[in-house]
């Protein structure tokens, strides 16, 4: 009688275990597609501030495998290393509130 409840009492843990094991797989699928979906934002307001500037499109690519290069350098963990890379791709980001006219202006811009 005692094995019975004992296997039972193991299979409906089991049953539980399972459960969370696919509850939390699910969880860390949708939380890398967010951070996956965020990075592409950050890229996608990074190339619209670059094309603002007449920049060739490489200038923020190099900042930020030269931003990883150097975290990692510094003994940053990889997860640390990659949110650097990503946020330094927004160095630039605000040129899209700054007019093209002042951006491209050849020259000294003075105040008055």
């Amino acid at each position: 009688m005692l094995a019975i409840v004992a296997t039972i009492l193991y299979a409906a843990f089991a049953k539980l275990s399972l459960k969370a094991y696919k509850e939390q797989s699910q969880k860390l699928k949708y939380l890398e597609e967010l951070k996956e979906s965020q990075r592409n934002i950050i890229q996608k307001f990074s190339e619209i501030s670059e094309a603002k500037s007449g920049e060739t499109g490489q200038h923020i690519k190099r900042v930020s495998e030269y931003s990883a290069i150097l975290a990692a350098k510094c003994g940053l963990s990889e997860n640390e290393v990659e949110m650097i890379s990503t946020a330094s791709m927004m160095h630039d980001v605000g040129k899209l509130l700054i007019p093209r006219e002042i951006i491209e202006k050849p020259g000294v811009l003075l105040t008055r």
